[in-house]
């Protein structure tokens, strides 16, 4: 699938958050990172509502605000290699 742009929800302390910023930032693609290390309730929260255990969690949108949940850094890699194909 093919996404306009992302969201990241992050801690950032995380590699796994920092690899994926990275990632994205390296294939000038559109994303927005918010870092929630400060506020550790609202990032558990997300983790419940998105049933994601782990940051970042990733969401990418197809444009008009809409926003699905991709995964992790793991998904994300896998979501750009098919976008490249």
């Amino acid at each position: 699938m093919i996404y306009r742009d992302y969201i990241l929800l992050t801690k950032g302390s995380c590699p796994y958050c920092q690899e994926a910023e990275g990632l994205l930032e390296s294939l000038e693609i559109n994303y927005q990172a918010i870092d929630l290390e400060a506020v550790p309730e609202v990032l558990q929260q997300f983790k419940g509502a998105m049933e994601h255990n782990t940051v970042p969690i990733v969401l990418g949108s197809f444009g008009a605000g809409c926003y699905k949940l991709i995964g992790g850094c793991d998904d994300l890699k896998r979501t750009l290699v098919v976008e490249d194909e």
